[in-house]
């Protein structure tokens, strides 16, 4: 006969909003402060499918947390924002916190396609990425570069910082290269002809 004991966990973690005003611009970005039961193992914020981690604000006040979160660009505007913690036994609090969205409409732009700019781009680009399937035309190279490979790059970067230390990076303000030109901003939803 075996025995074993068992630890019946139905109570999840308790979770307070600390910070009250939430101003989130659609495609920018917000920070929240919360207060979690040392019960939990995970806590965050919830913007439609993805999920903001928490962090420590300091060793010593374990129960205080803050969340930097994300309104993507291309998420609808009705989606909601919750704040959630978990606990080991995958018990979850999800509360709704008060903000104020503000959405926005992105630069829309038409960009015609020359041979001379395929010719110098498009070869560079499949030198370096072979994964990229024969098209054995530029134009369709082009897009399977803009289409299946910015797909690629965007998971990549979206797995490599979900496993980013609890900590800042940086010490300085991010500043552009020099001899450098902006040639899209954010979120630019471009046409290609």
């Amino acid at each position: 006969m075996l025995h074993r004991e068992l630890t019946f966990d139905i109570h999840p973690p308790q979770l307070e909003a600390l910070s009250r005003q939430h101003y989130i611009h659609q495609g920018g970005a917000e920070c929240i402060l919360h207060k979690v039961s040392e019960d939990a193992v995970c806590s965050g914020v919830r913007v439609g499918p993805d999920f903001f981690p928490g962090y420590s604000v300091n060793p010593t006040e374990k129960e205080l947390y803050f969340s930097i979160f994300a309104y993507p660009y291309d998420l609808a505007p009705d989606q909601e924002l919750k704040l959630a913690a978990r606990d080991k036994s995958g018990n979850e609090t999800a509360i709704a916190f008060w903000h104020k969205f503000f959405p926005k409409k992105f630069r829309r732009r038409k960009i015609i396609l020359i041979e001379n700019f395929l010719q110098t781009v498009v070869p560079t680009i499949l030198n370096k990425n072979p994964q990229l399937l024969p098209q054995g035309d530029l134009v369709k190279y082009f897009f399977q570069i803009n289409d299946r490979l910015r797909q690629v790059n965007h998971e990549k970067i979206k797995e490599i910082s979900s496993k980013s230390e609890p900590q800042l990076q940086w010490t300085a303000a991010f500043s552009q290269l020099s001899r450098s030109k902006v040639e899209s901003v954010f979120a630019d939803h471009r046409t290609y002809l």
